[in-house]
């Protein structure tokens, strides 16, 4: 068998403000977490084409995420109501994993 496990922190709203550097790395992060999200979505809805190399992580993860693998996908969240978005937000992004 084999596990992987990939931690895609840093998925904070852009308009938060931080330097440019910053929202360039929020960028490819949420492009990531989109690339994800639709390889999911195509392995739910049992598509003829998944597309796993619209991104790096998606095409090394190609081998562990087929439709005979299991996928779980574990998200951290804050009760403040501070991070009610955020939390909103990931949450909603977990749901797509079942």
């Amino acid at each position: 068998g084999k596990l992987n496990f990939v931690d895609l922190a840093g998925n904070e709203d852009g308009k938060k403000g931080g330097s440019q550097s910053k929202n360039l790395d929020t960028n490819c992060i949420s492009h990531s977490l989109q690339s994800l999200g639709s390889v999911l979505h195509a392995l739910n809805s049992h598509a003829a084409q998944i597309p796993y190399k619209e991104t790096k992580i998606t095409q090394l993860l190609q081998d562990s995420m087929n439709p005979s693998s299991s996928v779980m996908v574990m998200t951290c969240i804050a009760p403040h109501p501070k991070f009610y978005q955020d939390t909103h937000n990931s949450l909603c992004y977990a749901n797509k994993a079942r």
